[in-house]
């Protein structure tokens, strides 16, 4: 009498991640007869059946094949390729197990089976498990901790379809669109400093010493919370614009050289004032009264102005006097 070793029953499956699994498995076993001899190259009649729960249980799928031995006795099969007797190989449910592969042989290559061996399935099938996940219906729920905190758990399907799209759509306001080199933005405010902008470009700076930004190449221009400068280190040329509460005003150049309506009420703290070196020069207050701290030069003229209004005043370059016009006439002044 001959019989049937079964030496393995490996899933020898070669799917890439990247491609569809086989329907199929490889099965391999050694035929020997009753005298222990290997059965070599001889065709043998076999039926596979892949057994669900139990080395007794319900035969979800079962296949004829006739392998034939090789030198060594040993028969090659693949699994699901056979002549189907019963079930479907690609509709077996394979983390539905456990399940076992029984094998009936014919060692004369008929199909009167009368060896029979029944191994368990150790290993799931782990690719054809795999292909599974190309038909998961519903909602898959990540409850990964360091998942759920990261930024990755944010990303949108939306987010998924623009991943390497550089111009989105039109309609979608989201993004900042590229044209050629130059990007982009028509429709969203841009805040710097701040989470709701207000304008365009909103930057909002809680420090009033530190600049807002800088643009600079050659030439620095520097924006703070309340002046503007312009540094040109190739001249040696520096030049500030700045307002300096609560008092001061406008100035120029650091020190208030200019001041424009210092103070916060009517009247005489309400001035225009020019500066230099530190002292006031020309000083216009709010109750009308013109202050010079400084040498008034009136460059002579050759005659008198045309169409002279009252209390004009010029310097006569013939007498060499101060002329006022009093409404009539011009009057030296002494």
């Amino acid at each position: 009498m001959k019989k049937i070793i079964t030496i393995c029953a490996a899933i020898l499956l070669t799917a890439s991640m990247f491609a569809q699994a086989p329907e199929k498995m490889s099965y391999q076993a050694v035929v020997r007869d009753g005298s222990n001899n290997l059965v070599t190259s001889t065709a043998v009649g076999m039926q596979i059946s892949i057994l669900q729960g139990s080395s007794s249980g319900t035969a979800v799928y079962a296949e004829t094949q006739t392998p034939t031995s090789n030198a060594n006795g040993l028969v090659s099969v693949e699994i699901g390729t056979g002549i189907v007797v019963s079930g479907t190989f690609s509709s077996i449910d394979w983390a539905n197990g456990p399940y076992f592969i029984k094998t009936e042989s014919d060692p004369t290559g008929g199909i009167s089976y009368t060896i029979t061996g029944t191994s368990q399935l150790l290993s799931v099938p782990y690719a054809l498990h795999a292909k599974t996940a190309n038909s998961i219906i519903g909602t898959i729920n990540e409850n990964d901790p360091i998942f759920v905190s990261s930024v990755a758990s944010n990303i949108t399907t939306n987010d998924i379809n623009n991943w390497n799209n550089d111009d989105v759509q039109d309609g979608d306001t989201t993004y900042w669109k590229v044209n050629g080199g130059d990007i982009y933005n028509n429709v969203n405010k841009i805040g710097i400093g701040t989470n709701t902008p207000l304008y365009k470009l909103h930057i909002n700076n809680p420090s009033p010493n530190t600049p807002m930004f800088r643009l600079s190449s050659d030439h620095n221009l520097t924006f703070n919370s309340r002046s503007i400068g312009f540094n040109d280190p190739l001249n040696n040329a520096n030049f500030s614009f700045s307002y300096e509460p609560p008092s001061s005003g406008l100035s120029i150049n650091s020190e208030p050289t200019m001041l424009l309506f210092a103070g916060t009420s009517e009247g005489s703290a309400r001035h225009f004032n020019i500066r230099l070196s530190g002292n006031n020069r020309l000083t216009v207050s709010g109750n009308g009264v013109t202050t010079l701290n400084a040498i008034l030069k009136l460059t002579p003229l050759n005659s008198a102005p045309v169409n002279p209004n009252k209390g004009m005043i010029y310097m006569n370059n013939s007498t060499n006097k101060l002329m006022v016009y009093d409404g009539t006439t011009w009057q030296a002044c002494w």
